[in-house]
């Protein structure tokens, strides 16, 4: 997707640090934090809400740190990072067997072997 294309089609999520699990997290359209971007209130790039909120969570860091406002586009439906650094920060690192991951392979059928 070309930049020109992501300005007819982006959005904004909000997005933070957790301070008591260390996960990345997303605000949700209930005002409460998630783990997993498809699930973030989603804010159209020319809404001031969203900056209104990055600003509120500055404020307050009792649960979150550092909290900013990232870029996604719409691709079947589901948010997706547009820098590949909110893309590796959505999955969390590949090589432990903590965090996302964990949880997708908790998902995934166990291979039996013959």
């Amino acid at each position: 997707m070309t930049k020109a294309a992501f300005a007819s089609n982006g959005f904004l999520v909000v997005s933070a640090q957790d301070l008591i699990r260390g996960d990345v997290v997303y605000l949700g359209p209930d005002r409460h934090w998630t783990r997993h971007l498809p699930d973030a209130q989603l804010f159209d790039r020319n809404d001031p809400e969203a900056a209104a909120q990055v600003e509120r969570l500055a404020l307050d860091q009792s649960a979150v740190i550092a909290a900013s406002l990232v870029e996604v586009f719409l691709s079947q439906g589901i948010p997706r990072p547009w820098h590949f650094r909110e893309v590796f920060r959505a999955t969390g690192p590949s090589n432990r067997f903590l965090g996302k991951q964990a949880d997708q392979r908790q998902q995934e059928p166990e291979h039996v072997p013959l």
